[in-house]
């Protein structure tokens, strides 16, 4: 190697033992450019030198002379950002050398925020608390503003006059102040901003602030929902019913749930299942079902429907309840089902004094074939004129046609008079009818329209998750220009929901704005983001305005369950795409599966395994299956590991592929399935049978020629050739040598089934002794696998013989 450069270390003016170097050097880039720098430390000093030059002074200003450190150096450097300052620090022992520079950050770990109490009650005094540090290498030079803000509005300010760096670089500790707020329902969003007015020079600002959410809901909240789909029994029968009980609040307590089925029809019945509790402790966000038996009667109509009342208590405070009336319908083969927002059979629209006020309904198709109405009539409404149907693209509807289990969305519409009263209603009577004669079936729904200063358009939304939905708000305003709607107490605000507003409309934090010039007319954007995960369920958002009366803002909205299935093959699995896994027959293989409900609400599913293989396969494989607790139930989004056993049958053919196909079917709507394929083959199963493996005497003779006939039959399950070695085990009667030996045999290519006749030979050595007894052991082998073996026992005979040497004799 060449010297590039050298450089003595001079010692300084200390102990000798201070003088000395013990750590060894390291290398560094410190300037970015060429070869990287050398770090030395050496008595109670750090040199650096230049990686090309080995002069200090080309590294930069810092490093032209030696750094002054508080001890000897005899601890070895590291290099690292030890600081989190962006730049690389170098660790000796206990000392950082690092930049010289400030570095505001909130606490790590969540802890720049912090609530006092952590989980508040609505109308609770809390005491929000902002906390950070120097993490930098430098006392801050000018004064630290420090800001917190909530929903975007600053609630506390201070100057910090002295932030003195953390260890190992200081004695500085987190520097905090606070501010209090009054608690309200809703999801609210706190800021700590540091150095707000950007006087510092940091190593870094992108840490200067930080973002929590805090969330507050009622103590004692709770939530009665119904069955995903419709409650429609046959007449004559029973049907178990599941109501699910959810704590949405922030405390667990005791509730008592009681049902009035005092509409119910004479007959009818609706009563708590064996062992239902209807005192249950609820936890938040922990669903409890309760179970309960409705029977209808033979002699039910299959027009006839009705409901149940759930009423929900908490037990320390019957103030604190909530309500769920559940439609309970006749099934029928034929008929209708017209309904509005809530299941029921009745709607309400709602339109401005001189414009129309809108209702929605669906009409669904009950029966088991097409069906065309026969009439559409309505009643007469007191404001006058006749309400009409209109699809969602405004096309009016005079009639309808509809499929088996067809439904339609349709909007009953009626004018508003200029002269209605603010807050008056109308209602009508909608009687739609199928058949005719003694098949006509007919259904009502009850139609009410409403006047009001503020209405909604569309008047309800039946979506999927997933999805982005919109509702234009159209009024006046009034003198002041300003209306508001408290977003929590309608219930709007929903984990993983966004909301915002637009054309004049804002949301800010739980409150719904609508501002512009007294007395104008706006027509303002809502829109509503929903999650993938959104729980199915029916929603109705009604909240009075603040000040003003009859600007009323009502909202329904039904989020539909999404039913959707994935299932993935995790063991085994192939070495390639087109590699079949080999199992070998006749034993059973696991198979391990991840079954997964992706859909937004909780599903039933079932497991199926099936054989696909190509036709010309002969014989077409059998597989056994055994599937475990074959039919789950997961909540959304969940996932299970199943495990199938698999046995394949002995008799199919060996190295032939075909799939075992998985199949995850929901039990929902639709039967949505999702199918685990597994690319499998038979390993080859080598299996002999020898018959007739016999010699006529077991006793021979010193000298006789001996052949050993034997069927042999390949009971595998792949064509094969089969060698034969045998073997000798001899047992020699007193000094007996001989030496016993058979030659190698090796049938033809057999098929699977197939039979041939082989054998094995051999001679009886002729100096053979009398009693001496040998085992023929014959060892099948497939090519280089040993298969099995069988032996024959053989003995030899006395026999007589003589032999004259006459070589001396004349």
């Amino acid at each position: 190697p060449l010297k590039e450069w050298s450089r003595d270390l001079q010692r300084g003016a200390g102990n000798d033992n201070d003088e000395i170097a013990v750590a060894s050097p390291m290398w560094l880039d410190i300037d970015g450019n060429g070869a990287p720098e050398v770090i030395v430390p050496f008595g109670m000093r750090l040199y650096g030198f230049d990686g090309d030059t080995g002069a200090s002074a080309d590294i930069n200003n810092a490093w032209s002379s030696p750094l002054a450190m508080p001890h000897r150096v005899w601890a070895s450097p590291a290099a690292a950002d030890v600081d989190g300052d962006g730049t690389i620090d170098i660790l000796i022992g206990d000392t950082l050398v690092s930049q010289l520079a400030t570095d505001l950050a909130p606490l790590a770990d969540g802890r720049g925020i912090s609530f006092n109490p952590a989980s508040p009650d609505p109308g609770d005094l809390v005491t929000v608390t902002g906390s950070f540090s120097n993490v930098g290498t430098l006392d801050n030079q000018e004064n630290v503003d420090a800001v917190l803000r909530m929903n975007g509005n600053e609630i506390a300010r201070e100057r910090f006059a002295d932030a003195e760096p953390v260890s190992p670089s200081g004695e500085g500790g987190p520097l905090t102040f606070s501010a209090t707020f009054t608690a309200e329902l809703g999801e609210h969003e706190f800021t700590l901003l540091l150095d707000v007015n950007n006087n510092l020079t940091e190593s870094r600002k992108d840490n200067n602030n930080a973002t929590v959410d805090l969330t507050i809901v009622d103590p004692y909240v709770a939530r009665i929902d119904p069955p995903l789909d419709p409650i429609r029994i046959s007449p004559g029968a029973t049907e178990s019913i599941q109501i699910a009980l959810t704590a949405t609040g922030s405390r667990t307590s005791a509730w008592t749930l009681s049902v009035d089925d005092a509409s119910l029809p004479d007959g009818w019945s609706f009563d708590a299942a064996a062992g239902a509790d209807l005192n249950p402790t609820l936890t938040p966000n922990a669903p409890i079902n309760v179970m309960f038996d409705a029977t209808i009667p033979s002699t039910a109509l299959g027009d006839e429907n009705s409901y149940v009342d759930f009423l929900l208590t908490l037990d320390e405070d019957q103030t604190v309840s909530s309500t769920l009336r559940l439609p309970v319908e006749v099934l029928r083969t034929r008929g209708l089902s017209v309904v509005g927002p809530d299941g029921l059979g009745e709607t309400n629209g709602i339109g401005r004094p001189n414009h129309d006020a809108k209702a929605w309904l669906v009409v669904e198709n009950l029966g088991n074939a097409q069906e065309s109405t026969t009439s559409i009539d309505w009643t007469a409404p007191s404001w006058g004129g006749t309400p009409a149907l209109y699809t969602a693209d405004g096309t009016e509807v005079f009639s309808l046609t509809l499929e088996p289990n067809e439904d339609i969305e349709l909007f009953a519409t009626l004018p508003v008079p200029t002269n209605a009263v603010l807050g008056s209603s109308s209602s009508s009577m909608l009687t739609v009818c199928i058949g005719s004669g003694e098949t006509t079936f007919c259904q009502d729904l009850d139609v009410t329209f409403h006047a009001s200063e503020l209405s909604t358009s569309p008047a309800h939304i039946r979506t999927l998750p997933n999805a982005t939905l919109t509702w234009t708000l159209e009024t006046t305003l009034p003198s002041d220009g300003h209306l508001e709607w408290n977003m929590a107490e309608a219930q709007m605000i929903h984990t993983g929901w966004v909301w915002s507003a637009s054309a004049g409309a804002t949301v800010n934090g739980t409150m719904l704005e609508l501002q512009g010039a007294p007395n104008s007319a706006v027509s303002a954007i809502l829109e509503l983001e929903l999650p993938v995960n959104a729980v199915p369920q029916r929603h109705s958002f009604i909240a009075e305005e603040s000040t003003e009366a009859h600007f009323d803002l009502n909202i329904t909205l039904h989020v539909l369950q999404i039913f959707r299935s994935a299932a993935t093959v995790l063991d085994p699995t192939s070495s390639g795409s087109n590699s079949p896994v080999n199992f070998k027959v006749n034993e059973t293989q696991s198979v391990l599966l991840r079954l997964e409900n992706p859909g937004n609400g909780e599903d039933t599913f079932v497991l199926t395994g099936h054989v696909v293989a190509d036709q010309s396969m002969t014989p077409q494989p059998e597989v056994e299956f055994t599937i475990y607790n074959a039919e789950r139930t997961l909540g959304p989004l969940a996932t299970t590991i199943a495990t199938v056993d698999v046995v394949l049958a002995e008799d199919i053919p060996a190295l032939s592929p075909f799939e075992l196909h998985f199949t995850w079917t929901s039990q929902g709507e639709g039967n949505v399935a999702s199918t685990a394929m597994l690319h499998v083959q038979a390993e080859p199963d080598y299996r002999w049978q020898v018959d007739n493996l016999a010699y006529g005497s077991s006793d021979i003779s010193p000298g006789q020629d001996v052949t050993v006939e034997f069927e042999v039959t390949n009971i595998g399950n792949t064509p094969d050739t089969l060698t034969v070695s045998p073997s000798f085990q001899v047992d020699h009667a007193g000094n007996d040598t001989s030496t016993w030996y058979s030659a190698t045999n090796t049938s033809d290519e057999i098929p699977v089934n197939g039979t041939q006749v082989m054998s094995v030979e051999f001679t009886v050595p002729h100096d053979a002794w009398f009693m001496t007894a040998a085992t023929l052991t014959l060892n099948l082998y497939s090519g280089s696998t040993y298969v099995s073996n069988s032996t024959l026992e053989f003995s030899v005979i006395h026999a007589s013989a003589w032999r004259f040497n006459l070589s001396d004799t004349s």
